[in-house]
């Protein structure tokens, strides 16, 4: 279920029309129809107002509201998104816990095969180290591994982690 019939299910729930409850928000009956048929995402501080008017965690409308805070993710209007990133939101919030879990892993798949990454920056190239070492960490001197490759970035001939040794 995607934000917009998230909002109409529980409006329907707390038996208000549009109206009523675009009145408790402060917006028109219109913007409140526009949320609930998807032709406009709320930003999130009118999500978190619609979640207070309706009774209900902000967590019912949004998940990843909680997950943004849980993975220390900013929480980005729709509105400063792209439009391709606010399509991967809806489907997203189509999923269930599985279905996210697996999301999350092709995505990162898709984020190490370099013809559909941006070229890396040095915040990049951290996390990218970081990813590399990560399902290593309890091998023996893989943390000094992880530290070096860190430090490899700010001398200037530094390579790419994708260029350090196979494991």
């Amino acid at each position: 279920m995607n934000i917009g019939q998230q909002i109409r299910k529980y409006r329907k729930e707390s038996h208000l029309s549009q109206k009523e409850l675009g009145t408790r928000l402060g917006v028109s009956q219109q913007n409140i129809a526009q949320y609930e048929n998807g032709r406009r995402i709320p930003k999130l501080e009118t999500i978190k107002k619609i979640a207070a008017a309706l009774d209900i965690p902000l967590s019912e409308l949004d998940p990843r509201s909680v997950e943004a805070r849980s993975s220390h993710v900013p929480d980005v209007s729709c509105e400063e998104r792209d439009p391709a990133q606010n399509r991967i939101m809806e489907y997203y919030s189509l999923l269930n816990d599985t279905g996210r879990q697996e999301a999350i892993k092709r995505m990162a798949e898709l984020a190490e095969i370099p013809r559909y990454t941006k070229p890396a920056s040095p915040p990049r190239m951290i996390i990218e180290i970081k990813a590399a070492h990560n399902d290593h960490l309890d091998q023996p001197g893989e943390l000094e591994r992880m530290l070096e490759d860190l430090e490899a970035l700010k001398r200037p001939d530094s390579r790419s982690p994708s260029d350090s040794a196979d494991r």
